[in-house]
């Protein structure tokens, strides 16, 4: 915190975001009060730190996202089929993404 210029809530909200995501973890010092932190070295932790909080949520919120966009096309609109065909693109890469993913966390846990 003092080597930063960290305030105290930026530093707890800091700290709090590091444990979520998997980079820091809670060290117990024997008679010593403060909270001490060690630093997570594992670079598999940390992807799947990264894929859990980062990834994951965006893809479990896409389909809800792409079935608004879909409803959003005026089928009468000048750009309808620019648009569809975008939305398709889109389509593609998400369902190459979930698929992906499952093979990605399994590389990244072994």
């Amino acid at each position: 915190m003092a080597l930063l210029g960290a305030s105290r809530g930026g530093t707890f909200e800091g700290l709090k975001w590091l444990r979520q995501f998997g980079a820091v973890e809670r060290v117990f010092l024997p008679g010593v009060r403060k909270e001490h932190f060690q630093a997570e070295l594992n670079l598999r932790r940390l992807a799947n730190g990264f894929l859990r909080l980062r990834i994951e949520p965006h893809l479990d919120n896409a389909n809800n996202h792409l079935n608004g966009l879909r409803s959003a096309i005026d089928s009468d609109s000048v750009d309808a089929e620019f648009q569809h065909t975008r939305l398709g693109k889109v389509e593609t890469w998400h369902r190459l993404l979930n698929d992906l993913l499952p093979m990605i966390k399994q590389v990244a846990a072994e």
